[in-house]
């Protein structure tokens, strides 16, 4: 259907469609209203503390999270949330969304062929600003959870112990 080929019993569906006979329209974009941050490390994986840093008072007790989407790949340039200041998991979840991150709803183009990086920063302040990847998710093509609008993004054999969900609004 749809301009889908049969190949070997497959069909290979034109982009915008899919299911077994490219019978379902898929979204074209996506539009992410909310990060949910259920969970994290409060250690590095070696078991050391996040860099913390003492320059900076209110940088000086615990993780300092936010969260980043970007295309493909882990980057702290991507499209970012605010800053959530001496972040404990217990006293979570994190909620990340238009109220608190002036930079949120963020919209991801082009969803039915992309991966989509969404990760958890840490940022600390020794001599300046820095970020230390704390994990993520590299979903691959966003279009495979349609059409669930709440998408939780955990892995409990991970190294890292990231507990995220997205909420998120389909657009074709």
């Amino acid at each position: 259907m749809n301009g889908g080929n049969c190949i070997d019993g497959t069909c290979e569906c034109p982009i915008g469609w899919g299911g077994e006979f490219c019978e379902t329209q898929l979204p074209q974009r996506m539009i992410i209203n909310k990060i949910i941050v259920n969970d994290f490390p409060i250690t590095q994986p070696n078991g050391t503390r996040w860099p913390l840093g003492s320059s900076e008072s209110h940088l000086a007790e615990e993780p300092n999270i936010f969260v980043t989407v970007n295309d493909d790949v882990f980057s702290s340039d991507a499209y970012g949330t605010t800053t959530q200041y001496d972040a404990i998991p217990a006293n979570g979840p994190f909620n990340f969304d238009a109220m608190n991150s002036p930079d949120m709803p963020f919209t991801v183009i082009n969803v039915y062929y992309k991966n989509v990086a969404i990760g958890l920063y840490h940022k600390y302040f020794i001599s300046g600003f820095k970020e230390r990847l704390m994990g993520g998710y590299i979903v691959d093509k966003m279009t495979d959870s349609y059409p669930d609008t709440s998408i939780r993004l955990y892995d409990p054999n991970s190294e890292h112990q990231i507990d995220m969900t997205i909420e998120v609004e389909w657009i074709f």
